[in-house]
């Protein structure tokens, strides 16, 4: 009974099993949600003057919709060792097999997503305290005070979303798996469907 339980504790204190390949795939399907998020978010925004007339159902249809690829990004860059995250992808490269260039480029990608790079840093920051953790300042802060503290540029999300896909990508190449990743789901285009429903029948006749 002793053997038994102390081989089940060296199991559970061995490193976690990485299946690079299978689980950028995986990863990079969560980026697509991601950027697919921030599509609809860009395309109700450039509307959002016609939505004007349910306005607090678009505030809050985009809110969610700007909060989930945040979310889903501060996933894709976390670094828990048992998460499905950028540095797991990074850790199943075998640098053995690389040459100079893909060696340095290596130790370029993992320091892009680590903490250290500023987006990545504040992406953190944001989930620790807004999502991970209802930071009591945040809480607390007025509105306006909120989005001084943790305001996002547009850009600034797209350029996380990317640059995951280039890593990706490039762990993917030099895996011996070249593939171009799919970066928005299936019904992508369904927003706009939406939006042309919404547009007021223009009725008034010529004279």
């Amino acid at each position: 009974m002793q053997q038994r339980s102390h081989g089940k504790l060296c199991a559970m204190s061995q490193p976690p099993r990485i299946d690079g390949c299978r689980e950028a795939d995986a990863l990079a399907i969560e980026l697509a949600r991601a950027n697919t998020h921030l599509h609809f978010f860009k395309r109700l925004h450039e509307n959002y003057r016609e939505l004007g007339g349910a306005k607090d159902f678009w505030d809050f249809t985009l809110a969610a919709h700007i909060g989930m690829a945040l979310l889903q990004l501060a996933r894709v860059y976390d670094t828990r060792r048992e998460g499905l995250n950028m540095q797991r992808v990074l850790r199943a490269v075998d640098e053995k097999l690389l040459d100079k260039a893909d060696r340095q480029s290596l130790m370029d990608h993992t320091c892009q997503c680590a903490k250290q790079d500023r987006l990545v840093g504040k992406l953190k920051e944001w989930r620790d305290n807004v999502i991970a953790h209802y930071n009591c300042d945040c809480a607390l802060a007025p509105r306006d005070n909120f989005w001084n503290m943790y305001s996002w540029e547009l850009c600034e999300v797209q350029e996380l979303i990317d640059r995951a896909f280039r890593v990706l990508e490039w762990c993917a190449q030099v895996g011996g798996h070249p593939r171009t990743f799919q970066r928005l789901v299936e019904g992508k285009d369904g927003c706009q469907s939406v939006l042309n429903r919404l547009r007021p029948v223009n009725t008034s006749r010529a004279p």
